[in-house]
């Protein structure tokens, strides 16, 4: 298996942070408090799942000519939206969890890319801390 890239680390951590934010913020507005929490965590796994498959994506297009790495990104697109639909059925079809709460798991995607920048920066001063000083002579 294929080592994750950093900018798909800092992702995904971007996503469970936003899935903690909104189980922690608004799960006080939903009556059913475990069918909310399902149906986030089902949307944020999912969103993880698809961000794992959007660098697989890329990394397999860049292998491809230009034309065939257009295609075949829109091919990618398209299955990841049809999961998408197919998951909204089946989350509301067997009701196992809240569909609102669902449509703010997937949204974590979202977040997490408008995360992944300040998250890839702390890390950064984290890593230049770490490295020890070098003194000149």
């Amino acid at each position: 298996m294929r080592r994750m890239s950093r900018v798909l680390k800092e992702l995904l951590l971007g996503i469970f942070i936003c899935g903690i934010f909104f189980q922690l913020v608004l799960f006080w507005m939903f009556e059913d408090k475990i069918s909310y929490a399902a149906g986030l965590w089902i949307g944020v796994f999912f969103s993880m799942i698809k961000a794992v498959h959007i660098e697989r994506s890329i990394q397999n297009a860049w292998n491809r000519n230009e034309k065939n790495a257009v295609s075949y990104i829109k091919i990618m697109y398209g299955l990841r939206s049809v999961a998408s639909l197919l998951l909204i059925v089946l989350v509301w079809y067997w009701n196992l969890g809240n569909i609102a709460a669902l449509f703010l798991g997937m949204i974590t995607l979202k977040g997490g890319a408008f995360l992944q920048m300040p998250i890839h920066n702390l890390f950064q001063k984290i890593e230049r801390r770490r490295q020890p000083k070098k003194t000149g002579i």
